[in-house]
């Protein structure tokens, strides 16, 4: 019997189609023949996301069974929220199931247990992947986690529980010292660091304190020992305004490009001028921090802060000429706004509705310094994206006819405000 023609095409051509179909046609091609459910299996297998405990067990026992659907699996990824309260576990056969799968995955090279269950240490025990190159858990760093991230030095990304280990060996007790030398990314607590970090070089640290308040200055002295000259963008959440935090970054990573700090309050207020001054005077000594994201968390959501971006495009200006190279700020209690650099001059997102109506409203009272210039850099930020339209590119027209003073040649230009009323309740109407 003849073969179809669709059989003469190369194999590298077949498992190209066999990747870009949707799983439903996946499944069906595997019924197709042999030659098509092996090459289907290996793109329905590659990626693995499951979200149920059920669905755990289901695919552990089919990768346990199945050789070839093992083999072809490179990304494992388990995220269900488990039984509640959290001291009740599965049966024991549950975390044995998923352990067996594992143990049948020798081309792994992303793995991710991301749920609140320290039982799921016990899968790892013995585990090796020799392409293991992702890795994260929601698991605390304890012996055991450390010999099995030891079993793989080739480690690019970690991720771990954002909490302390609740049961500590020893009173005084060191942790061991983790070998992960081309570790790149870390995210975790901050009992950790000292022991991950010193034989990388991180490009990013994201760093947790939770039931530890006491001083960062380890997690920080740590990392301009293993990766001062390396490390691009440092990321803290912790208790507190944490000034003493953003004081040890500056003095130990004056190098950074980006950092973010994350401040968790139980009284939420808005910072006070002290706070704001003495962030201008820290800034000054980074040479090279292009992006700075500072927010708040109202640990019991019981304040309703709002933004004040008359108060924030004077703070931004200050903090901008104390940091030469900082071209994007989001502040404290800004609803998350970010400020941009434009040339020297900064403006609210103007993506942010409430961004572009204050910018606006500086235009149309032409207070804003150079708004001429503010005009073009805005037209040619927005035409980058996606959602640019015509009426945008009307509206900046009718705003640039508002200029009194044209600085090329000195004309006076006298426009009555008629044309940019008409253009605002266009845009309005539009809203």
């Amino acid at each position: 019997m003849a073969q179809p023609p669709i059989c003469s095409l190369p194999l590298e051509l077949l498992e190209e189609i066999a990747d870009v179909v949707d799983p439903n046609t996946q499944l069906a091609l595997c019924l197709v023949s042999k030659l098509f459910h092996s090459l289907t299996l290996a793109s329905l297998y590659r990626v693995i996301y499951l979200d149920t405990p059920s669905s755990v067990v289901a695919c552990c026992r089919t990768l346990a069974q199945n050789k070839k659907a093992a083999m072809a699996v490179r990304n494992f990824s388990i995220y269900y929220t488990p039984f509640a309260p959290p001291g009740i576990h599965y049966f024991t056969s549950f975390y044995s199931n998923v352990r067996a799968a594992l143990m049948q995955l020798p081309h792994l090279q992303e793995l991710k247990l991301m749920v609140f269950d320290p039982t799921y240490i016990q899968v790892l025990n013995h585990a090796f992947f020799p392409s293991l190159r992702h890795f994260e858990c929601q698991l605390a760093l304890t012996d055991s986690l450390i010999l099995f991230l030891n079993r793989h030095p080739m480690i690019i990304y970690l991720q771990i529980a954002p909490n302390e280990a609740l049961r500590p060996l020893s009173i005084g007790s060191i942790l061991p010292q983790v070998v992960l030398p081309k570790l790149q990314y870390f995210i975790g607590n901050s009992e950790c660091v000292s022991a991950l970090v010193p034989d990388a070089s991180l490009r990013a640290a994201f760093i947790f304190w939770e039931a530890n308040d006491g001083t960062p200055q380890d997690a920080i002295r740590s990392l301009e020992r293993s990766s001062g000259d390396t490390i691009n963008l440092v990321s803290c959440r912790r208790r507190g305004w944490n000034l003493d935090l953003l004081d040890l970054i500056s003095i130990w990573l004056p190098n950074i490009y980006v950092l973010i700090i994350t401040n968790l309050l139980v009284v939420d207020s808005r910072p006070s001028e002290a706070y704001l001054t003495t962030v201008r005077g820290l800034l000054s000594r980074f040479s090279m921090l292009r992006h700075l994201h500072l927010y708040c968390v109202d640990t019991w959501k019981m304040s309703n802060l709002s933004c004040n971006l008359d108060e924030d495009f004077a703070t931004v200006m200050e903090w901008g000429a104390a940091c030469p190279s900082l071209v994007e700020c989001i502040l404290p209690h800004s609803n998350n706004m970010k400020w941009i650099r434009l040339h020297d001059l900064w403006i609210p997102d103007p993506t942010n509705p409430q961004g572009a109506e204050w910018t606006l409203k500086m235009l149309y009272s032409n207070t804003h310094p150079r708004w001429n210039q503010l005009l073009v850099d805005i037209t040619n930020h927005l035409r980058k994206k996606s959602g640019y339209t015509q009426r945008f590119e009307d509206i900046f027209i009718a705003l640039r006819c508002l200029t009194l003073n044209d600085d090329e040649d000195g004309i006076v230009v006298d426009n009555t405000e008629n044309v940019v009323q008409q253009e605002e309740d266009r845009r309005l109407t539009d809203v």
